[in-house]
């Protein structure tokens, strides 16, 4: 088991390890895309690829 997996499991016992898993990469994908929201304020020629990676609601 990895390091965060240790973690998880001693501070959530009761949860199941990939429901957190799932909770922490919606939360990193909400942060990148919030993220790249504003670099393409900044910067309006951005990536287009990494654009549609965040943006694609497959």
């Amino acid at each position: 088991m990895s390091v965060f997996g240790e973690i998880f499991e001693r501070n959530f016992p009761d949860q199941d390890l990939e429901e957190l898993a799932s909770v922490a990469l919606k939360a990193f994908c909400k942060i990148a895309r919030d993220n790249l929201t504003v670099a393409n304020e900044k910067c309006p020629t951005g990536n287009s690829d990494l654009q549609k990676w965040f943006t694609d609601d497959k």
